[in-house]
């Protein structure tokens, strides 16, 4: 017999995000139910080689940002397999003053990641592997982001535009981004707009989410309360029905 309550954990998309955002930020953050799964974990200590402090308080983090000025890692940053990560972090290392390397596992340098490499060199970024037959580990050698129009394929990962969106307030000009293809992940690309407008960013899309401005200007420090996944809702549902007995949620 299959009985008893459980809580759904909290959304990853949205503490993710948070966490990148925060950390970027000029301020104090404080995030509310944190996913604190692997992945997320791996971000918070990326973030913290970056020069942000998330601190634990309670149930909740704070954040103290950068102000849109990550100091150089002095480790190599490790995502695991985290495509996630290694995208947002490749595209927040653009920020540096100096290099930064970033490695993971070797499937996930099997996954697309070029086209990232290329919208950030078209504003200006240098990125190199270490061996010119695989793509991890890299070094980004920063130094920063002009602005201007950058067209990416939308039609690999949402991830590409994410991780450039989540840069642009601190490029030296309004970024115009063009998204191609057929838009996998719409909803996610929504997800990192919707975030970025909360911690303060200009940013603009077009209702079809092809082209998408960014405006200098950074972002400001916010309390955020990251919301339940509801998407796991469905396999206790289903537990339920299969077994013929009650869960509480």
């Amino acid at each position: 017999m299959l009985r008893g309550s459980v809580q759904l954990p909290s959304s990853k998309p949205h503490s993710q995000r948070a966490l990148l955002l925060a950390s970027l930020a000029d301020g104090e953050s404080r995030i509310n139910n944190l996913n604190t799964c692997s992945e997320t974990a791996v971000i918070a200590e990326a973030c913290q080689a970056f020069g942000a402090t998330p601190e634990r308080d309670g149930s909740s983090y704070k954040i103290c940002g950068v102000g849109g000025k990550p100091r150089q890692p002095r480790q190599i940053l490790r995502v695991a397999g985290s495509g996630f990560a290694l995208r947002n972090l490749v595209a927040m290392a653009s920020l540096v003053d100096g290099p930064t390397c970033i490695m993971g596992d070797k499937r996930l340098s099997q996954r697309p990641l070029l086209p990232l490499i290329k919208g950030l060199s078209d504003l200006g970024v240098r990125i190199e592997a270490f061996e010119p037959s695989t793509l991890l580990p890299l070094v980004n050698w920063g130094g920063g982001l002009k602005g201007g129009t950058l067209r990416i394929t939308a039609d690999l990962t949402s991830q590409f535009a994410s991780a450039l969106l989540l840069v642009a307030p601190y490029a030296d000009d309004t970024l115009m981004l063009q998204l191609a293809g057929e838009i996998v992940g719409r909803d996610y690309v929504q997800l990192t707009i919707s975030m970025m407008q909360q911690f303060g960013a200009s940013v603009a899309a077009s209702d079809c989410l092809r082209e998408i401005e960014v405006h200098p200007g950074g972002y400001i420090a916010r309390d955020v309360t990251i919301g339940s996944d509801v998407t796991s809702l469905f396999y206790f549902i289903a537990a339920a029905v299969i077994v013929d007995t009650n869960i509480h949620i």
